[in-house]
């Protein structure tokens, strides 16, 4: 089994929602400068992607303030919102 079997058995079995294995150059091409892999991981040759789904109840907790684009837990909404 190679690593990339290994890696999605992994996933399968940690019940990861949405998973992707990805040629750096690709992303190194796509992904704006500061963002890029090479330019954290410079020696970087696949990088791994992981998204885990959250439920509606968590996301409905976020707002976003049109004005800043910042995000506020409505928990703590400042004044000014």
């Amino acid at each position: 089994m190679n690593i990339t079997d290994k890696l999605k058995q992994c996933m399968e079995e940690n019940d990861i929602d949405l998973y992707g294995i990805a040629d750096v150059e690709l992303m190194n091409e796509k992904a704006r400068p500061g963002r890029r892999p090479a330019d954290m991981f410079p020696s970087a040759r696949t990088v791994i992607i992981i998204g885990v789904g959250l439920p509606d109840t968590f996301l409905r907790g976020w707002v976003k303030n049109g004005r800043s684009g910042k995000f506020y837990s409505t928990a703590q909404i400042p004044e000014e919102y």
